[in-house]
């Protein structure tokens, strides 16, 4: 193997880009490479000849004077010094200094080497990562919701946030490395054991439905979703879990509502059947009564007033007695109501005579009713076939008044 000469060596210190130095027993700088005047350029005092704290932050200087020096006190050979220099642009530059001691045959220092790597881009990378890792720690403890990071094959917790030990209280040193059927976690085994058999095949679950029971037993539902990951060459199962006790409560009372509603809405539905029923008899049976009052009025008190009228009467007798007639011919008239818009051109008469027709009665008896001739009951009956529109047609005059006055009601 051949020998390198002072030429490759002294290529080698001039071309890196690391910092190179060596420093007598006063601190004085008696070589620096390329790169030191390259970086400090606009450091008047870092040249050959100065002191070795130019090269130091000022704010650095006491602890690497006393790492120096505790290194040099106990004759070690080396030691690491991470500082901070000035650089060129103003900014500051991070400087992990690899520091050598060459002593005499005495252990009298002769002379220091240093060479010095710019860290700075590590020190970045590595604030930033801190950062990250500050923000992510403050996610997974704030989290509303529970995570967990559990072994996947043996069911030993790893980690836990402050939401899960704060819901199932249990106190996090009491639950770290014990299992969650060690600590009672799951409602029934067999479940706990069917679930890992599935995360085995598929790797993940989403949003699976599970009963937990809390320390103080009270049995909980959640949502489950997992997925495995490798963490230091261990399976686990990182686990966000979602309490939904109080909308299952909630979703349990609307169904019984919606099932109470139902019920009352089937009994309402058939008493309203039942109403509807009652309301049509109701109907019914008006219509009867009016029917039978206005039969009554006709055949038993109307015969009797128009004898009584035609008999010897007082002024004042008669007076009351139209008076009575008047009012019977009001009550009377309602069959119009009945009959619709068609009988509003009929008179009082007529609509007498209607009545009569619609219960039945012949001309003759109708004659006799009133106290009219035969004649009168025609010239009305003609009068009324004129009025509704039935000269000329084969239509039953009974049959239509029938109609007529059931289709108004």
């Amino acid at each position: 193997m051949g020998t390198f000469g002072n030429e490759f060596f002294q290529n080698l210190v001039e071309q890196t880009n690391d910092l190179i130095i060596r420093i007598d027993i006063r601190w004085r700088l008696r070589y620096l490479s390329p790169s030191v005047t390259k970086l400090m350029a606009h450091n008047k005092l870092a040249h050959t000849g100065g002191h070795m704290l130019s090269l130091i932050h000022p704010a650095d200087r006491r602890d690497v004077i006393k790492a120096l020096t505790e290194s040099i006190a106990c004759r070690a050979s080396s030691a690491s010094v991470e500082a901070r220099t000035p650089g060129i642009h103003g900014d500051v530059q991070d400087i992990m200094w690899t520091v050598s001691f060459h002593f005499d045959n005495k252990d009298h220092l002769q002379w220091i080497g240093a060479i010095g790597r710019n860290i700075s881009k590590l020190k970045t990378a590595e604030e930033q990562l801190r950062k990250r890792e500050e923000m992510w720690s403050l996610l997974f403890r704030a989290s509303p919701t529970w995570i967990v990071l559990v072994a996947r094959d043996n069911g030993r917790l790893i980690d836990c946030n402050d939401a899960f030990c704060r819901d199932t209280g249990y106190k996090k040193e009491k639950v770290i490395g014990r299992t969650t059927e060690e600590i009672g976690l799951w409602r029934e085994r067999q479940d706990r054991e069917d679930l890992l058999q599935r995360i085995r095949l598929q790797k993940f679950l989403d949003k699976e439905p599970v009963s937990l029971r809390m320390k103080n037993g009270e049995i909980r539902d959640m949502l489950w979703s997992t997925t495995t990951l490798a963490i230091q060459g261990e399976q686990c199962l990182l686990s966000v879990l979602v309490d939904v006790t109080d909308l299952r409560n909630t979703e349990r009372k609307l169904a019984a509502i919606n099932e109470k509603l139902q019920t009352r809405s089937s009994e309402l539905a058939e008493m309203n059947s039942a109403l509807k029923v009652l309301l049509q008899q109701r109907e019914e049976d008006k219509k009867d009564l009016e029917s039978r009052v206005w039969h009554n009025i006709q055949n038993m008190i109307q015969p009797h007033l128009h004898k009584l009228r035609n008999s010897p009467l007082s002024a004042s007798q008669s007076a009351y007695l139209d008076a009575v007639r008047h009012r019977l011919d009001e009550i009377t008239s309602s069959l119009g109501e009945r009959l619709g818009k068609d009988a509003l051109s009929l008179s009082t008469r007529e609509l007498e005579i209607a009545g009569h027709i619609i219960e039945g009665h012949r001309n003759k008896t109708i004659a006799e009713i009133l106290n009219i001739s035969v004649h009168s009951v025609e010239s009305h009956r003609f009068s009324i076939r004129k009025k509704l529109g039935l000269l000329g047609k084969k239509t039953n005059l009974r049959t239509k008044l029938i109609a007529m006055s059931k289709q108004k009601g």
